[in-house]
C-alpha cells in the first residue's frame, strides 16, 4: 500500500508540473488549444476514473496542496469551457457535493452556460450554432 501511495504523490507531483509549465490559454497558438492540446489533455485527466483513485489514496495535505495547485492555475485554462468545471472539480474534493461553496460554483458555472446562450438568443449569427452546441456539450 506505502508504495501505492506514493506512486499517487509521485503522479500528483508530475501532473501539478504540467499545470506550472501551462502557457495561460490566451497565449496558447491555436494549434495547441482543443481536446488534443496540452491544455485540453491534461484537463481531461482531471476528470479521469484514475484521477479520483489517486486523490483518494493520498493524504489530506497532498490533496489539499494539489487541488490548491489548480486553483492558482485556473487561469491557464479556457474561461469558457475548462474553468467552471475545474472550480466546481476543486470545491467537490474539498468541500463536498452538499457544501455552500460547491453549490455556488455550480450556479456560477450554470450562469456562465446560460449568459452565453442568451447572448446568442436573439441574433443567431455564424457563429450562434457552435456557441450552443459548445454550451449543450459542457
Amino acid at each position: 500500500m506505502a508504495m501505492t501511495k506514493h506512486f499517487a504523490g509521485s503522479w500528483l507531483d508530475r501532473l501539478s508540473e504540467k499545470m506550472r509549465a501551462l502557457e495561460e490559454w490566451s497565449r496558447t497558438p491555436l494549434h495547441q488549444q482543443g481536446p488534443i492540446g496540452p491544455h485540453g489533455m491534461l484537463f481531461k485527466e482531471f476528470f479521469s476514473q484514475q484521477f479520483q483513485r489517486t486523490l483518494a489514496l493520498v493524504d489530506e495535505s497532498k490533496k489539499a496542496a494539489f487541488l490548491s495547485t489548480i486553483e492558482s492555475n485556473l487561469f491557464k485554462f479556457d474561461v469558457n469551457s475548462q474553468q467552471f468545471p475545474l472550480m466546481c472539480l476543486c470545491a467537490m474534493f474539498q468541500h463536498g457535493k452538499e457544501s455552500a461553496t460547491t453549490q455556488e460554483r455550480v450556479m456560477a458555472w450554470i450562469e456562465n452556460i446560460l449568459g452565453r446562450l442568451r447572448t446568442v438568443g436573439g441574433t443567431i449569427g455564424p457563429l450562434g450554432p457552435i456557441v450552443v452546441v459548445a454550451a449543450m456539450e459542457e
